[in-house]
């Protein structure tokens, strides 16, 4: 079910965005445009890293 398009949040049309509201919308759900987003990121990489269980996974790749 389509959801009604207003000012601050308009249709998809395929998979573009109309408007200049697109990358506002966008990076509301982008929990790594914010510092204290990337640090917990970054804590939930580490951790999961060092858990035991994922010992003999590849590593992650650090990005600065």
């Amino acid at each position: 079910m389509a959801e009604a398009a207003d000012a601050d949040h308009p249709l998809p049309v395929g998979t573009q965005l109309i408007g200049e509201a697109a990358a506002a919308r966008l990076a509301e759900k982008n929990v790594l445009l914010t510092p204290s987003g990337r640090a917990s990121a970054l804590a939930f990489m580490m951790t999961l890293r060092a858990d035991r269980r994922y010992k003999d996974a590849q590593p992650l790749p650090l990005v600065t």
